[in-house]
């Protein structure tokens, strides 16, 4: 089922239901790596971890420890599988920049030798210890699960839209600290508040779709692009500092493509944050709470437009006499 949470159900149990399926859906993958694959199942948990975190900052359960302990446990979970997903992301990444920069011309020769390290980084990312840290994750994971039981959680549609208030104002935050900011830590926050501001938009799709699936869409490409960028820079540190034993000529050439392509991506990912972050925050919560305000009061949304066009949709045609008769 999709993430998202059911406007006419009892969020206390809307909440509890997405963390459970989230979570239990996490650690059947961590626990059977095999049945998906290594790289895809610790990419499919970190995701779900990431939707969990989102949904905590959403609903913040109480009592606060208890938040505490959910977070700090999906986090250090997350944490246990992060190199695996590293270092054949890193590699993926590095093909798709290729890719974009050299598109079907041969690239430089120096970048054929910048793949093998990142190659075998990649293969090298199993084993013993890949089996150790996702052991380490799924009980991690299985001990948030069997709490989220006790969490107490607010049943008013204002306390979640407070929770989107905080997430909108700290990726606010990185936004105007990220231009004059030294290193990339600043950008990994925006990235990180980003993620999950595009999880809790989701999550409340139900009750303005028409609107709050374009801002998910764009939160999403914000997400990618500084998760790309996050991912570069990650190979660049390998190149530049020399881990990934490349030649000078290697290294010269991974840099000169790296560099330019990063210097875009958050170029791109700082404009479109810019349009997505105008508001003041308590501007962004009032809107994000008159969405929930008109779907109790009208009912969820139904597709409008030209006739011609909703004739096209068989799930919601417009009502015919004989439909007309029946419901009199």
């Amino acid at each position: 089922m999709a993430f998202r949470l059911d406007p006419s159900a009892p969020i206390p149990d809307e909440v509890r239901r997405l963390a459970r399926e989230e979570l239990e859906a996490a650690v059947a993958a961590l626990r059977e790596p095999d049945h998906l694959g290594l790289s895809a199942s610790v990419h499919d948990a970190r995701k779900r971890c990431k939707k969990v975190r989102g949904l905590l900052r959403l609903a913040r359960p109480r009592p606060k420890r208890a938040l505490r302990a959910a977070d700090r446990g999906v986090r250090d979970a997350a944490r246990a599988i992060s190199p695996l997903r590293d270092a054949h992301a890193t590699l993926a990444t590095w093909d798709d920049l290729v890719a974009a920069v050299h598109g079907e011309d041969a690239p430089a020769p120096g970048l054929a030798q910048v793949r093998a390290p990142l190659a075998a980084r990649a293969s090298a990312a199993g084993g013993e210890d890949a089996r150790e840290r996702t052991a380490a994750a799924a009980g991690l994971l299985a001990e948030v699960a069997a709490g989220v039981g006790d969490w107490r959680i607010d049943d008013r549609p204002e306390a979640l839209v407070d929770g989107m208030r905080r997430t909108y104002r700290d990726a606010r935050r990185a936004l105007r600290a990220a231009p004059g900011a030294a290193g990339d830590e600043v950008l990994h926050e925006l990235r990180r508040q980003a993620k999950y501001g595009w999880h809790q938009v989701g999550l409340l799709h139900a009750v303005a779709p028409s609107v709050l699936a374009p801002l998910e869409a764009r939160l999403k490409d914000l997400a990618d692009a500084l998760g790309d960028d996050h991912d570069l820079a990650v190979i660049r540190e390998l190149v530049a500092g020399g881990s990934a034993g490349l030649g000078e000529r290697a290294a010269a050439d991974a840099l000169a493509i790296i560099d330019p392509v990063r210097a875009d991506l958050q170029d791109r990912a700082l404009r479109l944050a810019a349009r997505l972050y105008a508001e003041t925050p308590t501007a962004f919560a009032r809107r994000m709470a008159a969405y929930w305000e008109a779907c109790a009061a009208t009912g969820r949304e139904r597709p409008a437009g030209e006739l011609a066009g909703l004739a096209e949709e068989p799930a919601d045609r417009p009502p015919t006499l004989a439909t007309l008769g029946a419901t009199a």
